[in-house]
């Protein structure tokens, strides 16, 4: 027996809101009991804990229902011989500013809200938000989710199977061009723009008459001095100056540059567990710079700096709920000796 699940966008209560940056959050719950009880003004208490038993809290924030972002209705299909799965509806919600570094739980509490599957959430670690698949156990018997993941599917019982939701479906084709709109109205009277530049001479008009010659006028007075005339030629080059005093001396520079590496013997990581390894610049020398190399995929550099001038400590952690077998920590530096 197996329990489909489709995610079909319901909105219920309220528009979706724009999404900033901060930390976006999903939590499934009864639907039949968050419409029946969750009235407007009813207040939703969203908790967010670095542990998946939500026991340790780093961000609460208390939200009306109606203002949660978004609230979808998730269906459930019915398979022909399986029980009839029960109503599911998944809050959307921006959390503003949580100062979270690992994949954080959520926890929701309230009148109308009853967790389907388990009271404390995985979500999205914080970050840039990309499209991503949705995974969770179905149970056989009763067809409720549980266990729910981000990006890689969990471990279920015996007898149920896992489901996913939310990927990405192929580029639809381009659709048809729109009417043309109506004429707008007349926009307002534009401001003055500045004059114009002069335009070129007109042509010179033709020669006219010779009129009679008149009276002997008065001496006229000086006129002004006439416009400067062009430059001359360039004279002949004069003899070589002699040379300038020595300049001051510059400050002294970087040299002996040096990268120094460093690897730790396999060692394992548990669940949410983490490691260091340090790097020791020459004697003599300051570190410039520094770095370390991720070698699993789900082993993530958390931390990378300067713990003193002269040497580079990288850390690592374990962000998985399983353990992790022969991983190498690595790290390396940049030295030099700096004047």
């Amino acid at each position: 027996m197996r329990t489909l699940c489709v995610g079909m966008l319901a909105l219920i209560l309220a528009p979706i809101a724009a999404w900033a940056v901060d930390v976006p959050v999903l939590y499934v719950v009864d639907l039949s009991q968050l419409k029946t009880d969750a009235v407007a003004g009813t207040e939703l208490t969203f908790e967010l804990h670095t542990d998946s038993t939500c026991t340790n809290a780093v961000h609460t924030e208390i939200v009306a229902v109606e203002d949660v972002d978004l609230i979808e209705q998730i269906e459930l299909v019915k398979v022909k011989g399986s029980p009839k799965p029960s109503k599911v509806a998944r809050l959307n919600h921006l959390l503003i500013g949580a100062p979270l570094e690992a994949t954080p739980f959520l926890k929701v509490t309230g009148t109308g809200i009853l967790p389907v599957g388990e009271e404390c959430q995985a979500q999205r670690p914080p970050g840039p938000i990309t499209p991503t698949t949705f995974y969770a156990c179905v149970a056989a018997q009763t067809g409720l989710l549980y266990n729910q993941r981000i990006g890689t599917p969990p471990q279920c019982r015996q007898g149920d199977k896992v489901t996913s939701w939310n990927q990405t479906g192929p580029q639809g084709p381009q659709g048809p061009a729109g009417p043309k709109g109506d004429l707008g109205p007349q926009g307002p009277q534009g401001v003055q723009g500045p004059i114009g530049p002069q335009g070129p001479q007109g042509p010179q008009g033709p020669i006219g008459l010779t009129g009679a010659t008149g009276p002997q006028g008065l001496q006229g007075p000086i006129g002004p001095a006439g416009p400067q005339g062009p430059q001359g030629l360039q004279g002949l080059a004069g003899p070589k100056g002699d040379p300038g005093p020595q300049g001051v001396a510059g400050p002294a520079g970087i040299s002996g540059y040096q990268r120094i590496g460093a690897a730790s013997s396999p060692v394992t990581l548990g669940p949410n567990g983490g490691g260091s390894i340090g790097v020791q610049c020459p004697v003599g020398k300051k570190v410039l710079g520094g770095g370390g190399l991720e070698t699993f995929e789900i082993v993530t550099l958390v931390r990378s700096y300067p713990p003193t001038e002269t040497s580079w400590t990288v850390e690592y952690r374990n962000l998985t709920n399983t353990t992790v077998d022969n991983t190498i920590l690595q790290a390396f530096a940049i030295c030099a000796t700096v004047n």
